[in-house]
């Protein structure tokens, strides 16, 4: 459903109801994660395609949503889009907070590559917000591998390089 509903152009579909006729089925359900995570991927598209108010808008249902979710990988996925989202936001004390539920929830179900985004998130968070701890999370990150193997490494060491740029901390 939540492929389907950001695969559909937004010319070809009103914006704010066709995607919401699914999530309110599965809200109706009871499946708040998958409601959750087809908001963040019509989060993500708004995202994309700079129109930042929807993508903001959509990114705080899925955060509601989460919110009435089970725990399950799904939560734990959607957690950390939407912690990302935060931190890109400069709302860093909500993105830390988020972080540490989704990485309880990730350690729960034995999510390594859900909790190695977790833990880059977290550490460029706290660096932006001044804490230079935040380069453990990031090196934690980077030796966590998950199914991709070292292909997966790559978005942690490009965040690891611009945080280090960033804060002039070059010498690692």
């Amino acid at each position: 459903i939540a492929s389907l509903a950001t695969s559909i152009p937004s010319s070809d579909r009103p914006p704010a109801v066709a995607p919401h006729i699914s999530f309110a089925r599965l809200v109706a359900q009871g499946d708040y994660a998958s409601a959750a995570k087809a908001e963040i991927l019509v989060g993500f598209r708004h995202w994309n395609e700079a129109r930042t108010a929807e993508a903001v808008a959509a990114y705080s249902r899925a955060h509601e949503l989460v919110e009435r979710a089970e725990p399950s990988p799904t939560v734990a996925y959607v957690m950390t889009r939407i912690a990302i989202n935060l931190m890109l936001r400069g709302r860093f004390e909500e993105t830390l907070a988020l972080c540490e539920r989704a990485e309880a929830v990730a350690d729960r179900f034995g999510l390594d590559e859900i909790r190695a985004h977790i833990l880059n998130t977290r550490g460029v968070a706290r660096v932006n917000h001044g804490d230079l701890g935040g380069s453990a999370d990031l090196d934690e990150s980077i030796g966590l591998d998950g199914p991709l193997g070292k292909l997966a490494v790559a978005p942690h060491l490009t965040q690891m390089a611009w945080v280090f740029v960033m804060n002039s901390a070059t010498d690692r």
